[in-house]
C-alpha cells in the first residue's frame, strides 16, 4: 500500500490568522462563498503567504507572532457544508457564507513548508509524506482509524517513505 492509497486527501490554503485559528484556536467552520461536496477524506490546512490584517488586529500579539506562513499547519476533516445557519452551527460562522464544518482537527508538531493553491487542491505524495511525519502520536485518535491505516501508512508497514 502506498501513501496515496485509501481515502482522498485534499489541501486548503487559507490566509492567516484563519489557518492558525483552525489549528490552535478551535475554529470549526470555514466560511466560503460556495459549497463543497468533498467529504470522507482528510484536508491539510495550509497557511498561505497572505494575511487578513483586519482579523489579525483582534488577536493578542503573542498569537500573531506564533503564526507561520506558506506551510501546512494541521489536518482536519470536512463533515458537512451548509448555507448560512444564523450562527447556530458555530461562533466562527459568518452570516451569508457557506459553512464548511470541520472536525477532528489535529495541529502538526511542526509546520511543513509548501506552496499553496486556490480552492481545494490535491497535495503531492512528497507533501503527504512530510505531513505524515509531522503528525502527533494522538492524530489517529482525533481523525479516526482511516488516518493510521489508509492514508498515511507507517514506513514499517509499507517499506517506503
Amino acid at each position: 500500500m502506498s501513501v496515496t492509497e485509501g481515502r482522498p486527501v485534499r489541501a486548503l490554503t487559507l490566509h492567516q490568522p484563519w489557518a492558525h485559528a483552525i489549528a490552535h484556536l478551535g475554529k470549526d467552520v470555514e466560511n466560503r462563498t460556495r459549497r463543497t461536496n468533498f467529504r470522507d477524506g482528510l484536508v491539510l490546512v495550509h497557511a498561505g503567504a497572505r494575511v487578513d490584517h483586519d482579523a489579525l488586529r483582534d488577536l493578542p500579539a503573542d498569537v500573531a507572532a506564533a503564526m507561520t506562513s506558506s506551510a501546512v499547519v494541521a489536518v482536519t476533516r470536512i463533515t458537512d457544508a451548509h448555507p448560512d445557519c444564523g450562527g447556530r452551527c458555530s461562533t466562527w460562522a459568518q452570516p451569508g457564507a457557506w459553512h464548511w464544518q470541520l472536525a477532528g482537527t489535529v495541529a502538526l508538531t511542526a509546520p511543513v513548508p509548501a506552496p499553496g493553491a486556490q480552492g481545494l487542491w490535491i497535495p503531492d505524495d512528497g507533501l503527504r509524506r512530510r505531513v505524515a511525519r509531522a503528525l502527533p502520536a494522538h492524530a489517529a485518535d482525533r481523525l479516526g482509524p482511516l488516518l493510521a491505516s489508509d492514508l498515511f501508512p507507517s514506513p514499517e508497514r509499507t517499506g517506503r517513505l
